[in-house]
């Protein structure tokens, strides 16, 4: 999930920054990058094409910028962009209905709002990109995009988690109830539950990966596990 702030004030911008990343990394979210940008830098990013954001927090009175009409471009160069107005003046809330958000946050109220705004934004961003899941790991409480889960695999009572960055979670999950989480995710073995996305090749016996790892398929799980796939590809062409 990359976030951006733009903010004509380079220390509030810092600020903004901080804000951003202390509830991000408090959330556990994976793969979340903040970078930050004053007015002319994030128009320059728009102007060239750079712009590939999902959620910005965007102060409205930037001197000679006006935060409305960079939304306007954002709305219309990234539709799929959550944007979030912060701003120093109350008056400015009515304004930004002329342009699609989600969220108007006062500075004052910057640390009150900013968990609910961004649980907003990443909820839209969950409904266009993946969907999350909540599982717990050493004791914390890891928020995962299904989109950055590669597979699952279980031995004994503890279930792995693997992304696509190579990392990996432990839990206490049970695997049938990750895959109620996940019903789009294909069940291989009783060990195994695959995101479709990743899967390079599937045959009666192997389940081959866009990664490279080739996991075993099951005599049990052999047939439903490929017309999942073959709905899958169908969904998707």
């Amino acid at each position: 999930m990359r976030i951006a702030a733009c903010d004509d004030n380079s220390d509030y911008l810092d600020f903004l920054a901080g804000q951003i990343t202390k509830y991000t990394d408090g959330c556990h979210y994976t793969n979340v990058s903040v970078d930050s940008f004053l007015p002319d830098e994030l128009i320059e990013q728009l102007e060239n094409g750079k712009f590939n954001y999902n959620i910005i927090l965007l102060d409205i009175i930037m001197g000679s910028y006006d935060g409305i009409d960079i939304a306007r471009k954002i709305n219309k160069a990234a539709p799929a962009c959550s944007i979030i107005f912060i701003s120093n003046y109350l008056d400015m809330a009515i304004e930004v209905y002329d342009v699609s958000h989600i969220y108007f946050i006062l500075k004052s109220e910057l640390e009150k709002r900013l968990p609910s705004a961004l649980e907003k934004a990443a909820v839209h961003f969950a409904n266009e990109n993946g969907k999350y899941i909540n599982i717990i790991s050493n004791s914390r409480n890891i928020c995962l995009n299904s989109k950055d889960i590669a597979y699952a695999e279980i031995y004994g009572k503890k279930l792995t988690i693997h992304l696509t960055d190579g990392e990996s979670y432990i839990s206490n999950l049970a695997l049938k109830k990750l895959h109620e989480q996940l019903p789009d995710f294909i069940r291989i073995h009783n060990s195994y539950l695959i995101n479709p996305l990743y899967i390079r090749s599937i045959s009666k016996d192997l389940c081959s990966l866009s990664n490279g790892i080739a996991l075993r398929v099951s005599r049990t799980y052999s047939k439903k596990a490929a017309e999942d796939y073959n709905r899958y590809l169908a969904s998707i062409l």
